[in-house]
């Protein structure tokens, strides 16, 4: 918890962001030393967190995967090894 807080004083981050759209890629710092301090009292919290992020990244590889394979099959396979090769 004093990393955190050492972390946003030195970096010059507010202890409460009130910046929504940044808000989705990391909770504000009272928000995870809060988290911290609930995993602290409760251990059993930290498993299903790690879960949670598990299937984040699943979701996030999965997602970029087909995205990839999509643009593969649009471009066709001659298209994709001319931007593969080495020029």
């Amino acid at each position: 918890m004093s990393a955190l807080e050492k972390v946003a004083d030195l970096n010059g981050i507010p202890r409460h962001r009130h910046n929504w759209l940044a808000s989705w890629q990391h909770p504000s710092i009272a928000q995870r030393v809060e988290f911290v301090m609930r995993v602290h009292e409760d251990p059993a919290l930290e498993p299903p967190f790690h879960r949670s992020l598990w299937r984040l990244k699943l979701g996030l590889m999965s997602a970029l995967s087909v995205g990839l394979l999509l643009v593969g099959w649009a471009l066709g396979p001659e298209q994709v090894l001319a931007l593969l090769s080495v020029r």
